[in-house]
């Protein structure tokens, strides 16, 4: 059948297909984006209760936001094919990796960590993923692991045309009591995880068998194979590691899946240093049973040499693996299914085979160039199987199948149009410190043809020394002079200068609401109009590029690109006096209550808080509402609380501001008092902290306060961080609170074009990561970027983070968020107004409500 559409999703071809599914490469328009497109079949249509639970799965897995889970960003049905629309990954599966052997230490211990994260994450919304393997681990360009696939399974139960016994999963990686049809909690996603694993530590998966119903009853019945026997250069400890991890019983299991990671972590961080021995898997890797499902028949492998776990000689996989065991087996193994119901079994049996088949690992053909005996793991849901791109950092080489465009090649036009550069994403041959777009604005401007000409910047900030040694670079490669001014409020003296014609050419704005006013008034250009919505997908996740969308007069638009941002969701400390006193870092809210009040207890003044801010005083106070509201509710109750759809006068919100309450207005906590928090300029605050001895010992601040810190501070020795712990500790959600910067463009001209490439890639913001006070929202920017420590140590740290969000008030209407939730919170911790009152201030300030 030939396709052209889904929807709005403009099909370019078939990645692959499978029992479940088949998948497409597409083209969004609206976002000017590509995507992958899940097709599931149309006899599940059939069902007539198939599409509500569809429809609902569609809605769970979208509300899964977390950086290793493949997100899903639109679903439908077109001509009776329901359909879900994800983010095109494109570094390849695990399942792919895993065809040359056995992965590192380290390798396997990453992926296994940011997979748990996604699960714990998934978990604690209730949601079992059914399907943890290795073709469901994808890879973006950057070489992050990826879950997909979320719900798929669960979409596919009870669909009688197409499962007839309502089981279904993958049969190497399927959980004993998902292969008894029993109910399913996070703990099966474990076993599944621990499967993985050891298909990661040995090359190959732990049970093979001739049939699916085969590996069924291994998974309930047989003990988890010595992993040793299979790669010996692994540490012993291991084999216990996964034996938790693989129980039958659910209940001996790790309880979550990061539990799991962290004993794995835990295991290799006490391992001698090396890499597994790749040459000791015992014997070739049998085919997947689904490869000669899908395929035409294939000779079968020869047999395999296995251990017998009971501890008898070797004997053959393909022996081992029969519903009939050899005679020289106990008899004891075979009475339990001859008296216990034979007739039972062998309709199991047929309904097991029935799904597998049809479910079963939903596996492409395997390449002729790959050998039958090494394909562990091949996978559909590989939507990912297109080359990657070359990664877009300065020192990659270009691609050797794309020719590299000579510098002022892009064509015959005139010179001077303002049309954007060709699709193909390539780097041209310019000799500049930073990576340039061959046929942009940017290496024309690195060329010279741009020489002489002045582009002018209005932002927040004064123009110091990080800005001035970021933007110095893009001058003297280009000889493009910056004319930059900073400014205490942005936006009125924006709409100030568009009535005389005066605005500047590039607007540094650091609210998105901001950004949306003028993209509707018509005063902001789309980026994509001259930077390729490819390049964009490189270099910032999703969830950065959603946030510079808005609705301009002629439909939805790019409205800038993200520069920088800060994290601000850190406690800072006097961390040389803090374990000099022997002070423990707190991990939950009730330990930080508990340091504060032993803190008082001992004659210090456990914190030091100030909200002034001359014209923007207040952000503070929402900045630490903010941070709590992600901490005592999931992500789901923020969302409806910043788009208005809870409002502040209610139990979640009071809840939270009155949590951040008892610390503020507990005068032998804060250093002066309630009062002296609004008198105290946010940037004086941790001054204290500094002091011998130190006259506070806490303060919750974004990262950028290290630029108001003592110039010889250094971290480690004089100061030290931790993450604002969770309210509940048992909860997966670990949330990060950001802000940042968004590069919006006024006016359209060639270099101001050149300068917003420029700001797309990490290199721009190279001169402030050196100095400190901010982090890159690009995926390119790597560790070693950051010279200050504490930077490096807190963009390490947001790897972990399982929740990331826009601070609330930037993302309000700008009347509430910068306007009455700022002035209610001021008046509130000055005593001027009660909480009702401030709650009910703001409400009454929500436009259209």
């Amino acid at each position: 059948m030939t396709v052209e559409q889904f929807g709005r999703y403009q099909v370019k071809r078939q990645l692959g297909q499978g029992g479940m599914a088949t998948v497409y490469l597409a083209h969004d328009p609206l976002f000017e984006r590509d995507v992958a497109v899940k097709v599931l079949p149309r006899e599940f249509l059939h069902d007539k209760q198939f599409y509500g639970r569809f429809e609902r799965e569609a809605k769970a897995i979208a509300r899964l936001e977390h950086p290793a889970i493949v997100p899903v960003y639109d679903y439908g049905e077109e001509d009776g094919l329901p359909f879900l629309v994800m983010r095109y990954m494109t570094g390849g599966t695990l399942g792919e990796r895993l065809r040359a052997g056995p992965l590192p230490f380290q390798q396997v211990g990453a992926v296994i960590r940011r997979i748990a994260a996604a699960l714990d994450e998934a978990h604690a919304a209730d949601m079992v993923h059914r399907d943890v393997k290795p073709g469901n681990v994808l890879f973006d360009h950057r070489d992050d692991a990826y879950l997909s696939d979320f719900g798929i399974v669960k979409m596919g139960e009870g669909t009688t045309v197409l499962t007839h016994s309502g089981i279904a999963g993958t049969p190497r990686y399927i959980s004993p009591e998902q292969a008894q049809g029993a109910k399913l909690d996070g703990r099966s996603d474990v076993y599944s995880l621990g499967v993985m694993a050891f298909a990661m530590l040995s090359g190959r998966a732990p049970y093979e068998a001739d049939t699916p119903f085969g590996l069924a009853y291994k998974h309930v019945n047989e003990p988890v194979p010595d992993i040793l026997s299979l790669n010996p250069a692994l540490p012993t400890a291991v084999q216990p590691v996964l034996e938790k991890a693989m129980a039958k019983d659910r209940e001996a299991r790790y309880p979550t899946a990061g539990a799991f990671s962290q004993a794995l972590a835990d295991l290799f961080a006490a391992a001698p240093a090396g890499e597994p021995d790749t040459t000791v898997v015992a014997g070739p890797r049998p085919a997947d049973e689904a490869v000669t499902q899908v395929d035409a028949p294939s000779p079968p492998a020869p047999p395999v040499g296995k251990a017998d776990p009971t501890g008898g000689i070797a004997r053959p996989v393909t022996e081992v693996a029969k519903s009939q065991p050899p005679p020289s087996t106990p008899r004891p193994r075979r009475w339990p299914w001859l008296v216990g119901g034979l007739v039972v079994v062998l309709i199991l049996t047929v309904a097991l085979f029935l799904v597998f088949t049809q479910e079963g690992d939903e596996e492409p053909p395997v390449a002729e160039t790959v050998p039958q005996e090494v394909a562990l793991e091949e996978d559909v849901e590989a939507f990912t199987t297109a080359p990657p791109p070359a990664t877009l950092a300065p020192s990659a080489p270009q691609s050797p199948s794309t020719p590299r465009e000579e510098p002022g090649s892009a064509g015959e036009e005139d010179p001077d149009r303002l049309s954007g550069p060709p699709a193909e994403i390539r780097l041209a041959a310019v000799d500049a410190g930073f990576p340039v777009l061959a046929g942009g604005f940017l290496e024309r401007a690195v060329n010279g043809e741009f020489a002489g000409t002045t582009v002018t910047m209005w932002g927040p900030l004064p123009e110091d020394e990080q800005l001035r040694r970021s933007l110095d670079p893009f001058m003297a490669d280009t000889g493009i002079d910056i004319a930059y001014e900073g400014l205490p409020e942005i936006l009125p003296e924006v709409y100030a200068a568009l009535d005389t014609n005066s605005a500047p050419d590039v607007i540094n704005l650091i609210q998105p609401v901001e950004v949306a006013e003028l993209a509707r008034a018509g005063e902001i250009v789309d980026v994509t109009s001259f930077i390729p919505p490819e390049w964009l997908d490189r270099q910032y996740d999703p969830s950065w590029l959603d946030l510079t969308i808005a609705e301009g007069p002629d439909g939805p638009l790019i409205a800038g690109v993200w520069y920088r941002f800060n994290a601000k969701s850190l406690v800072w400390y006097p961390i040389a006096e803090f374990e000099a006193a022997g002070y423990p870092v707190p991990r939950t809210w009730e330990e930080l209550l508990a340091l504060t009040a032993g803190l008082a207890n001992d004659g210090q003044t456990p914190w030091c808080i100030g909200m002034n801010s001359e014209g923007s005083a207040g952000w503070v106070a929402t900045d630490w509402t903010e941070d709590l509201m992600l901490r005592l509710f999931p992500v789901e109750v923020y969302d409806a609380w910043v788009r208005g759809e809870l409002p502040f006068n209610s139990d979640e919100v009071r809840a939270a501001i009155e949590l951040w309450s008892e610390i503020w207005f507990n005068d032998q906590w804060v250093l002066g008092g309630r009062q002296a928090i609004v008198e105290i300029p946010f940037f004086e605050a941790p001054q204290p902290l500094f002091d011998q001895p130190p006259g506070c010992w806490l303060h919750r601040q974004a990262s950028f306060i290290t630029n108001f810190f003592p110039e010889d501070a250094v971290f480690g020795r004089d100061y030290g961080v931790f993450y604002l712990p969770p309210v509940d500790p048992a909860s997966a959600q670990r949330p990060a609170l950001v802000s940042g910067h968004i590069m919006a463009m006024h006016n359209d001209r060639p270099e101001v074009r050149a300068l917003m490439e420029y700001f797309t890639v990490p290199e721009s913001l190279r001169g402030w990561l050196e100095l400190g006070g901010a982090l890159a929202p690009h995926r390119s920017a790597t560790l070693d970027m950051y010279r200050q420590d504490a930077e490096r140590a807190i963009a390490d740290s947001l790897r972990q983070a399982t929740v990331f969000r826009f601070d609330g008030s930037d993302n309000m209407p700008a009347d509430v968020g910068s306007g009455t939730f700022w002035e209610m919170m001021m008046a509130y911790v000055a005593g001027e107004v009660d909480l009702d009152t401030a709650l009910r201030e703001i409400d009454a300030s929500w436009p259209e409500r």
